[in-house]
């Protein structure tokens, strides 16, 4: 299955979410995303994953306010964003060969609002 393609734009400061929705059962799956200057880079920020229990259910992805203030965004102006390569996966804790990418993007991060 290819993986969503989800380019999201963040705020610094504010607490950011999303929910993918499927049909799928991914009981036993754990979930971990990030966002990074590249795919090799140095991880920025670790968006928690929640995982259904349940077929049908939505998969949450989620920034706090604190971990989104603590994301570099240099510009002094919201249209002066930052962008990081973003992934979301689901993988078995018990195979490491059961991966599945569910999304991946581009984040774009603009700096707090001055005031």
């Amino acid at each position: 299955m290819p993986a969503a393609v989800c380019n999201p734009y963040l705020e610094q400061g504010a607490p950011w979410a999303m929910g993918i929705e499927t049909d799928l059962d991914y009981t036993g799956l754990l979930g971990r995303s990030w966002l990074r200057h590249c795919l090799s880079g140095q991880t920025v920020a670790t968006p928690t994953v929640t995982v259904p229990t349940a077929m049908g259910e939505r998969i949450d992805v989620e920034l706090t306010a604190e971990q989104t203030m603590a994301i570099p965004a240099p510009g002094k102006t919201f249209s002066e964003t930052e962008s990081y390569n973003f992934l979301v996966e689901l993988y078995d804790p018990l195979d490491a060969t059961r991966v599945y990418r569910m999304v991946n993007g581009v984040a774009r991060v603009s700096p707090r609002g001055r005031p």
